[in-house]
């Protein structure tokens, strides 16, 4: 669907929420059906090579518990995974690979194998390390850019550039994954149009799959006493997204239900994520604050069906 930048800048602007909800819920509906995909996030290393000013995980963190998943710790929970329902799992960690990419390349296949769709979010790596993975049977690669504004996300990355982000969005797609990336909401320096902004650049890619965080600020990180993202303008950006990439994957992020209630799927969203990682490691995984309330994969599962049942939709 077309829409114009004023057209988008006073639906940011909250000019008419109920409307700009019904808009994006039909065309969701026209598009992607009435299915909600069950992802499961396997968190196997919480290591980190980079220096992002939100997130809770970056190097220079020293409070956080460092660990890697074995080999054996990743496979067992994609078994566990298999059986529980899920057919999407996607390997998430820091920006730094703690095993050899061959290895990593080993769990790709076993969990492929399956006949499960692998999804990687594993940050920038070389475009040689990408096609060796997707060789393995990954297919869907989520790197997100975070903010179009290029000289505030040089700020926040220092270590990488808004350029070096773009040309991994470009060879992600180029090797032939599936693409996801997104951006945040209520990161500070950032009004409606660097929305719009955000909203233009996903479109021109474009995204295969699309996910709208919410910013909250994380101790221990330069951005902790920031003010945090606001929950009705990251659902009317999700809802313009919807508009944008009409038949896109577009989930309810992890960050939005922490600090919203409300009905989840009425905007435009059509997948969920839940937690895969053992209760071990969940806090340790920390990009930002969150109440982690550790349950077995397959009790998680069965809530979030519920939850998708109750909203009318069909899980998946």
């Amino acid at each position: 669907m077309t829409l114009s930048d004023n057209e988008i800048l006073a639906y940011l602007k909250g000019r008419d929420d109920k409307e700009l909800f019904a808009l994006a819920d039909g065309v969701r509906e026209k598009n992607v059906g009435d299915t909600v995909h069950i992802r499961g996030i396997l968190e196997f290393s919480n290591k980190c090579a980079r220096n992002c000013a939100y997130c809770g995980l970056r190097a220079m963190n020293n409070t956080v518990t460092r660990y890697s998943m074995t080999k054996e710790e990743i496979e067992k929970a994609s078994d566990e995974a298999y059986v529980s329902g899920y057919k999407t799992i996607v390997l998430q960690s820091g920006e730094y690979i703690p095993y050899p990419i061959d290895m990593l390349a080993e769990i790709v296949s076993y969990i492929a194998e399956k006949g499960m769709t692998v999804t990687l979010s594993i940050g920038e790596i070389s475009k040689d390390k990408m096609k060796l993975l997707y060789d393995a049977g990954a297919r869907r690669y989520l790197i997100k850019h975070e903010t179009a504004n290029e000289e505030l996300y040089n700020r926040l990355h220092k270590d990488s550039s808004f350029e070096k982000r773009m040309r991994a969005i470009y060879d992600v797609k180029d090797i032939g994954y599936e693409v996801g990336g997104g951006f945040l909401i209520g990161l500070p320096e950032t009004d409606e149009r660097d929305i719009l902004n955000d909203l233009r650049l996903v479109g021109s890619v474009p995204l295969d799959m699309c996910g709208i965080g919410t910013f909250i600020p994380c101790g221990n990180t330069p951005l902790e006493n920031e003010k945090k993202g606001s929950a009705i303008l990251t659902k009317r950006a999700v809802a313009l997204t919807r508009l944008v990439l009409e038949r896109a994957n577009i989930p309810v992020t992890t960050s939005l239900r922490s600090i919203d209630d409300g009905t989840l799927f009425n905007y435009g969203a059509n997948v969920i994520m839940t937690k895969l990682t053992p209760e071990r490691y969940r806090n340790m995984y920390e990009i930002y604050p969150l109440d982690v309330v550790s349950k077995g994969i397959k009790e998680e599962r069965a809530e979030i069906e519920s939850l998708i049942a109750r909203e009318g939709r069909k899980p998946l």
